[in-house]
């Protein structure tokens, strides 16, 4: 049995480091010309360089998937509206407002509101890497 309190936590923290990782990469990401500037380091900087590049390579492979795994999430029932309701709260918004800001842009009530983002939150568990945040109970 899923433990669907867990899976929303792992859900929502993987989706609130979502800003800070695709910030990250945008502001690191190696230029091209990278490779000329190469041949004149010492061996030691080449790998250092490389370890700074496999870094920034890994941080952009972690946004690519959570992006795919919120467009993914139209393939399911009701996916286009979960869908939307991440990508405003998460990705657009950064989750800067209170919850009351993202319950009014909806146009639901709380409870409805609430029942819609846990949904989607675990729609999203599902879709990320094949189903990584899923957690089992113990």
């Amino acid at each position: 049995m899923v433990d669907e309190v867990k899976v929303i936590k792992a859900a929502r923290k993987k989706l609130k480091q979502y800003s800070l990782l695709s910030a990250r990469y945008n502001s690191f990401a190696p230029s091209t010309e990278i490779s000329n500037e190469m041949e004149k380091m010492s061996y030691e900087e080449k790998e250092k360089l490389e370890a700074t590049i496999s870094r920034i390579n890994a941080l952009g492979q972690e946004v690519a998937e959570i992006e795919k795994a919120i467009e993914k999430m139209c393939k399911y029932r009701r996916g286009v509206l979960f869908s939307n309701l991440i990508k405003y709260r998460y990705v657009d918004t950064k989750d800067e407002f209170r919850k009351s800001h993202y319950i009014h842009k909806s146009g639901y009530c709380t409870s409805r509101y609430d029942e819609l983002i846990s949904h989607a939150l675990l729609t999203f568990a599902e879709t990320y890497r094949g189903g990584q945040l899923i957690i089992e109970n113990e």
